[in-house]
């Protein structure tokens, strides 16, 4: 039995990772039936655990009692469609990047993809500014002394307003070599703190700093599934897959580098 689409979910909805589950309500239950169904008990047998639907046992009290079946088995399917369809792309990036990533990479991916709804309701609590949403080297262009040079940054066609931490962690998590950033991590931290500080920047210290780019980096994770979709197309040249591949583990250990999975703990729920 599937459920339709109620206006507002029910009290299981934490057992997929925080998302809207669509579930039943008693009057579209007794109009399946046939029988009056005063309310049931929900056991979720199921747990979605970054996958697309939840399977629950709803234990029937009806009226009279006795008149229906005593339960149903309800798959219920996320109300969300960027979870949906992060969901379906996991999967698929499971079965060819899970050797190439490791486990610990690939239990964060998974969290990140369930805890979708959480990481989105953290973002907008923090101090949103103008970003670029596609830092990349390959969009910086630099003049003038190599010990201070100005930079022009192109291809302004995805700016928005976010987290400021998310231009930081995407510029290094996309365009710095894994092997020339490990290590560094703290000092590209320090750096980017000291220079929001001479830039004016008060009340943000280091640990407020770190948080925000642990948040980031819980988010740029979807840059693997979504990269990894680009990579489905047949057409698309070999560099530029090759491009996509590279950008795909750069950010993924990024995440690991950062211990964005401290910031996933911290999450409520």
């Amino acid at each position: 039995m599937s459920a339709p689409p109620p206006d507002t979910a029910g009290p299981d909805d934490s057992a997929a990772g925080g998302q809207a589950i669509r579930r039943a309500d008693p009057a579209w239950l007794s109009q399946v039936l046939g029988v009056r169904v005063d309310g049931f008990e929900a056991e979720v047998i199921g747990a979605g655990r970054g996958f697309v639907s939840t399977t629950t046992r709803l234990r029937l009290r009806t009226d009279p009692p006795g008149c229906g079946p005593a339960a149903v088995v309800l798959k219920s399917e996320s109300a969300n469609p960027l979870f949906q369809g992060l969901s379906r792309q996991l999967r698929a990036f499971e079965r060819d990047y899970a050797l190439r990533l490791g486990d610990a990479t690939m239990e964060l991916i998974r969290a990140a993809v369930a805890r979708n709804d959480a990481i989105e309701a953290a973002l907008r609590q923090r101090p949103w500014t103008l970003v670029h949403g596609d830092l990349r080297a390959d969009n910086l262009l630099f003049d003038g002394p190599a010990d201070d040079p100005l930079a022009t940054i192109l291809d302004w066609q995805t700016v928005t307003r976010s987290l400021a931490a998310m231009d930081v962690v995407f510029l290094i998590g996309g365009s710095e070599p894994v092997a020339e950033r490990q290590g560094h991590v703290e000092e590209l931290l320090d750096l980017w703190h000291r220079e929001l500080v001479a830039a004016g920047v008060n009340g943000y210290g280091p640990r407020e700093a770190r948080q925000d780019l642990q948040l980031a980096a819980l988010r740029c994770l979807n840059v693997c599934l979504r990269v990894y979709g680009f990579l489905q197309d047949p057409a698309a040249p070999p560099r530029v897959a090759l491009l996509n591949d590279t950008e795909l583990q750069r950010h993924a250990a990024a995440a690991l580098e950062l211990r964005a999975q401290e910031a996933l703990d911290a999450l409520p729920g």
